[in-house]
């Protein structure tokens, strides 16, 4: 049994990590994040033409794909499987933008069996109007904070 002391010391101790790391926390759910996820070393290789896929080089051309960069998308940003994900999504979003070029206001996407949401998410950076639903059995803190 702990005495009351040693837990109000473990608490301060606590709350001391978190304000010293702060900088390096998710702003949704505090989880510590890593200063260069795998999907800043893998724009900052397309930026410099180092890139050889041809699909994540279109998704890394364009503007959107930095708001994935910010913290709080740790768990898209970091994900051991980003560029096979990231090159599938692409992929699909693309198909279907050259066969629906009306595809936004009005239209509703229901991504089933999600994982993380990349498909999703990713329709919803493209299509900032589009309704985006995101099924999945995942549990809720390994969900990204969309």
């Amino acid at each position: 049994k702990r005495s009351p002391e040693v837990v109000q010391l473990l608490r301060a101790l606590e709350v001391a990590e978190v304000q010293r790391t702060a900088a390096f926390r998710c702003p949704e759910c505090g989880d510590l994040v890593k200063k260069r996820p795998l999907l800043r070393f893998f724009s900052e290789r397309a930026e410099k033409g180092g890139e050889d896929n041809v699909l994540l080089r279109r998704f890394f051309a364009q503007p959107c794909h930095r708001a994935w960069l910010e913290p709080r998308y740790h768990q898209i940003n970091d994900a051991r499987q980003i560029r096979k994900e990231l090159s599938e999504s692409v992929a699909l979003l693309e198909e279907l933008r050259d066969i629906l070029p009306e595809m936004g206001s009005g239209w509703h996407v229901v991504d089933l069996c999600c994982g993380k949401a990349l498909t999703g998410g990713l329709a919803a950076l493209w299509w900032p109007e589009l309704a985006v639903s995101a099924v999945d059995r995942l549990e809720p803190r390994f969900f990204p904070h969309f």
